[in-house]
């Protein structure tokens, strides 16, 4: 193949790989490659540098051999690279599209790690106010979400076989913390949580509406308000895990100002439920 064919193979394959970012610009700001330069590449009017060419097939996980082949070829050979990269390549391209720049995104998602109580009213025990403890952590630019769930009275020194846990990814559009998640031993049991982020610099009380499948055999959706209540950035695990579990909507292991903000209730005039800012 000679340098014009390959030339060509480039420029269209370059901008093939782009379509998959919310856009050029993007993409060349993320390779620091300055837009005007990058752009030569895109119209076939400029080959890039060996060092350059490098940076750019490491960004898409593609090798240098690969990215100037003909067109067909190489998309079959993109396609099965990001297959093969799992859920987080996967999770990362929706992030991608939901929420723009990466760095804007992680520097507001950044003041959201650490520790927290998650509280809700149980839809198998009614009456019943579910607390968890939940990690969210921050691995090669994307933020995970651990939940771990009590499902006994916290009394009870037997909680070997009633420990949960649910492995989630958040992440934030323009106005709202969104955080999916299941459990994976069993596959099932997804569930979604939508938040009102803080405008403030500390994180106190984050506030929504978790919608989820009930345990058992019925399988019942169901929605309810939901809190999660910060507890810091590395506290006692196993101290605030044993304050986990499932207590009595009179308990007063939950606070007041929480049981409000979980209240199911539905005010008048309204016919949905809404979260309680």
């Amino acid at each position: 193949m000679n340098d014009e064919a390959l030339r060509i193979n480039f420029s269209r394959n370059l901008r093939y790989s782009c379509s998959f970012f919310k856009s050029v610009s993007a993409v060349s700001r993320k390779l620091a490659i300055n837009r005007q330069q990058f752009e030569l590449y895109i119209t076939g009017k400029v080959f890039p540098s060996r060092s350059t060419m490098k940076k750019i097939c490491d960004f898409f996980g593609v090798e240098e051999n690969e990215i100037t082949l003909p067109e067909d070829t190489y998309k079959a050979v993109f396609m099965g690279r990001r297959t093969k990269g799992g859920l987080r390549d996967i999770i990362s391209s929706s992030i991608e599209q939901l929420v723009g720049d990466f760095e804007v995104y992680r520097r507001e998602l950044r003041n959201y790690l650490g520790y927290y109580y998650c509280c809700y009213y149980s839809c198998g025990r009614p009456g019943y106010i579910i607390r968890s403890l939940v990690k969210i952590e921050e691995k090669d630019g994307l933020f995970f979400v651990v939940t771990l769930d009590r499902l006994v009275d916290p009394n009870n020194r037997d909680v070997s076989n009633f420990l949960f846990r649910r492995n989630g990814v958040l992440f934030k559009n323009t106005s709202r913390l969104i955080i999916y998640d299941l459990e994976p031993r069993v596959g099932r049991t997804p569930s979604m949580t939508i938040l009102f982020p803080t405008n403030r610099n500390r994180v106190t009380v984050l506030t929504g509406v978790h919608t989820t499948i009930s345990g058992g055999f019925s399988q019942k959706p169901f929605s309810t308000r939901i809190v999660y209540q910060f507890i810091g950035i590395k506290p006692n695990v196993r101290e605030h895990l044993r304050r986990c579990g499932v207590f009595h909507r009179d308990s007063d292991e939950i606070s007041p100002e929480i049981k409000v903000r979980i209240e199911n209730s539905i005010a008048a005039g309204s016919y949905v439920l809404t979260p309680h800012e």
